[in-house]
């Protein structure tokens, strides 16, 4: 059995568990990609030997970086390859672990091209750009309250169903979210808004359906279907776009603006990690560092000023 053949045998037992225990769908996604995408190099280079050695690792990091990927995304294959190895390592299907501490490059800063406090008080006074199809604008505000007021991310979004809008608690619940875990948001009052006025227009397929998947398109067949990640993306540039007149921004860009309006607002760290669904504090911590970089300076100095 070659190093592929192997291989390939252990990722299709790892992908039928995750997908079935513990993975969300979009944690999943990656996971699937990344893995056959090692697999397509063991493939390449035909090693006869069953294990896969650190050689192997440095092949395949050399094939990503001629791809002219980013440090970030070449950390992020090694960290999805660490993981599936230390799965496979425990169910005793390796003994060795290939990826070692010093294959993965340092995590780059990554600088935001953000809305500004401005742009996000006009996006939030709830005005459809000018030049907007109406039948599809009130989807798209519906979109983009929901990433600014509650900080999902675009995959949860993507997944809502009608039964997790929760109208009188005014929360949403958020079922398998990133890495399969689920909790709850907060559903402020104009999401709730927009959100029931798009509910209204759809209100001949959803029909007070629990598991009405909230979001989709008709494809040509008239079947509803969810949106691509990148289908979405685009909608929500254009709608920033017409808005404010700032570019490039995408359903992430608005969940970072969820997170710059609570911790100007002295939300706190951990009630922020909540909402975003951060497993770890850290994450958050560097979140805000690279939202609010001019933050620290103004803290200190009204905490000293104010004993003047």
């Amino acid at each position: 059995m070659t190093s592929y053949e192997k291989f390939n045998k252990v990722m299709q037992t790892f992908l039928k568990t995750s997908e079935t225990v513990s993975k969300s769908k979009d944690t999943y996604e990656k996971y699937r990609i990344v893995l056959t995408d090692f697999g397509a190099c063991l493939k390449a280079n035909d090693e006869q030997r069953e294990d896969v050695t650190s050689l192997m690792v440095l092949e395949y990091k050399k094939a990503v970086k001629s791809r002219n990927v980013s440090s970030n995304t070449e950390r992020d294959y090694l960290t999805i390859l660490h993981a599936f190895f230390v799965w496979a390592i425990e169910h005793k299907f390796y003994t060795e672990q290939p990826i070692l501490a010093h294959d993965k490059p340092g995590k780059e800063k990554v600088e935001y091209d953000l809305l500004s406090n401005n742009e996000i008080n006009t996006v939030l006074g709830g005005k459809i750009p000018r030049y907007s199809a109406q039948a599809t604008a009130v989807r798209n505000r519906a979109w983009v309250f929901l990433l600014i007021q509650t900080g999902i991310r675009t995959s949860e979004l993507l997944n809502l169903r009608y039964g997790d809008l929760d109208f009188t608690n005014n929360s949403i619940r958020i079922v398998k979210g990133k890495g399969g875990k689920s909790r709850s948001v907060g559903f402020p009052a104009m999401a709730r808004r927009f959100v029931e006025e798009y509910i209204e227009s759809e209100n001949s397929r959803i029909c007070g359906d629990e598991n009405a998947l909230l979001f989709g398109h008709y494809d040509k067949k008239g079947n509803f279907k969810p949106f691509t990640r990148q289908n979405f993306y685009q909608v929500i540039r254009s709608y920033i776009r017409r808005s404010v007149g700032h570019d490039k921004i995408g359903g992430h860009d608005l969940r970072h603006s969820n997170a710059s309006v609570l911790f100007t607002n002295n939300v706190g760290l951990a009630t922020i990690q909540q909402v975003l669904g951060h497993s770890n504090p850290e994450t958050t911590r560097i979140y805000i560092e690279n939202l609010c970089p001019e933050s620290a300076p103004a803290t200190v100095n009204a905490v000293f000023d104010a004993r003047a």
